[in-house]
């Protein structure tokens, strides 16, 4: 109880790095007890003796004698609390020595030429790091905890100011920047503004480039044998960043297994359902996926905070010393989601659908690729859904990294809280989602195409907002219209594709485009976050995409529709 008690104390009033240390100081003194007598099972029996023996056992454990009186100094403050709370009525530690230190040597620094190797050893990601400290002399957790705002380009100087969950421990100070850390600083925010879309399109560029072969590949083998080979891929690829592999790579593996997935995900629900039954059937899915966004972005914002942080991974456990990271954990955490879901993709059914077999040679599948786009994009109700969703598809993952840049800039929230209002549009799409599953009908999903307009109206309205609450209910709100239109008319878009193609092969070019579509409008918000193209421009620019490109669409679809019969199923 004691220790437990002494736990919470540390948790309520101590720094999270200092309750790591503590954590680690009680472990130890735990491992002693476990060795004694079963005597020692009240505190009111320990006794000098006891510690003296804490002394010889961590003594035996290779500990130096400076770090066992760091330890003493800190169980002696749980034994002095113990008193204070009526478990003792005097601390047992009371006259229990420290060891004695050896005279202490003057403090060795690198020689300019230890400081180059120890650089030219650094990999790209861990040379930044190491070249701050060495320019700065900052602690580990003053650089764990450093923000862009902590750093003044006009005055050349570092802040080192208390955060909401991080005190340094020294007061706040301010550091200057020498010319060639203010080079390296300046290089490296010029970088972060388009690392993510970067990483993004490696994810996305897999969906383009395989749709010819995934759709074959969902169609010839049973699509629960397709989700597992594709979840096995992203287990690969998380244990890559693990072990220091390029994340572009590993999210580049990742978005391979993501793009085998879709097909044989998407197309397992044509074949178990009736036509009737797919705009429900994409409600629940829109919902559920929704729902593991949600998860994500409240589980990510988890694994990446200072709570998670303080655990560290036993090295037998984990052994690779060259991944300098507190995010081990937090990926480890990620490695075994991922590893279930590769074991659930066993008891996925067996639809019964199997099609003619065919060929696999690249150049036939590219032809033949070719020409199911050319078949669902001038089929009228499938290529206005494709083209609907291609649009909004494209246009929303641009948006998810300009909400990002707006909560930080506009309403000055760190990354960590401004990924939660994505988390909010998200709930919002849910919401939509379950109100076109029990409204919307497959027959109405072209009359929704007013709500697209409606979309890009409201996307301006981010400039109008200075308080999270407002953007809260805004995004909210986008969220929930979103969600209404594209449930209908993805599940309009599979419907005619399944009829006019097979359910894989369909969800193939359906992804194809949409996420080509993504890769062009990441590209543009690449090239406009280098070139510094000021946000409100962005957000106005992108919200006349939409507004412009809905409004055609939406003549156009009417202009048609009064020559043409195919309004009557529409």
């Amino acid at each position: 109880n004691l220790l437990k008690d002494y736990r919470s104390y540390c948790l309520t009033n101590l720094a999270p790095g200092t309750c790591k240390r503590y954590r680690s100081i009680l472990d130890n003194f735990n491992r002693f007890l476990s060795t004694q007598p079963l005597i020692l099972s009240k505190t009111a029996d320990f006794s000098p003796r006891e510690f003296e023996g804490f002394k010889a056992f961590r003594k035996g454990e290779g500990a130096c004698n400076r770090t066992i009186n760091s330890e003493l100094i800190v169980v002696k403050m749980m034994f002095r609390l113990a008193v204070q709370w009526g478990y003792l009525r005097k601390n047992p530690m009371n006259g229990v020595g420290k060891l004695r230190i050896p005279t202490e040597n003057p403090p060795q620094f690198l020689t300019e030429a230890q400081c180059h190797k120890l650089l030219s050893s650094c990999d790209a990601f861990l040379y930044p790091v190491f070249f701050t400290f060495l320019n700065t002399g900052m602690r580990k957790g003053e650089l764990e905890n450093l923000e862009w705002t902590d750093v003044d380009f006009d005055r050349r100087r570092i802040k080192i100011r208390v955060k909401d969950d991080w005190t340094p421990k020294t007061n706040e100070r301010e550091i200057p920047i020498n010319d060639p850390l203010f080079q390296l600083l300046k290089d490296q925010k010029a970088s972060a503004g388009w690392v993510t879309p970067i990483l993004k399109l490696c994810f996305t560029v897999s969906y383009v480039l395989l749709a010819p072969f995934v759709g074959p590949l969902s169609d010839a083998i049973p699509k629960g044998k397709v989700m597992l080979i594709a979840n096995f891929l992203k287990v690969c690829a998380v244990f890559l960043m693990l072990v220091g592999v390029d994340p572009v790579v590993a999210i580049g593996i990742a978005g391979l297994g993501a793009a085998i997935y879709a097909p044989a995900k998407y197309g397992l629900i044509t074949e178990l359902l009736p036509a009737e039954k797919l705009v429900s059937a994409n409600g629940y899915f829109e919902g559920t996926t929704v729902c593991a966004v949600i998860l994500g972005t409240v589980l990510g914002g988890f694994l990446v905070s200072p709570l998670i942080n303080q655990f560290s991974v036993p090295i037998a456990i984990w052994h690779l010393h060259n991944m300098v990271t507190n995010l081990t954990v937090g990926m480890l955490s990620l490695l075994a989601l991922n590893g279930i879901a590769t074991l659930l993709s066993f008891s996925v059914a067996d639809s019964g659908a199997r099609y003619p077999s065919h060929s696999f040679h690249p150049l036939l599948l590219c032809k033949q690729f070719f020409r199911e786009n050319m078949i669902l994009w001038k089929d009228q109700l499938g290529g206005l859904s494709m083209l609907v969703t291609t649009l909004l598809w494209g246009v929303g993952a641009t948006l998810q990294l300009i909400v990002l840049r707006w909560a930080n800039e506009l309403l000055g929230l760190p990354l960590a809280q401004a990924a939660y209002l994505q988390g909010i549009t998200a709930v919002g799409v849910i919401a939509g989602a379950i109100l076109a599953s029990r409204l919307a009908t497959l027959s109405s999903a072209a009359t929704l195409l007013p709500l697209g307009m409606v979309i890009g109206l409201m996307i301006p309205l981010m400039l109008a907002v200075d308080s999270v609450l407002w953007a809260g209910i805004l995004l909210m709100t986008v969220g929930a219209v979103s969600g209404f239109f594209v449930v209908p008319m993805n599940a309009l878009l599979q419907h005619r594709g399944c009829n006019l193609l097979t359910a894989g092969r369909s969800i193939a070019v359906q992804g194809f485009n949409e996420n080509a579509g993504m890769l062009v409008m990441l590209t543009i918000y690449a090239v406009a976050t280098a070139t510094r193209i000021p946000l409100g421009m962005m957000i106005g620019c992108f919200a006349a995409i939409i507004t412009i490109g809905m409004t055609v669409i939406y003549l156009a679809h009417q202009r048609n529709c009064s020559t043409d019969e195919v309004c009557e199923n529409a």
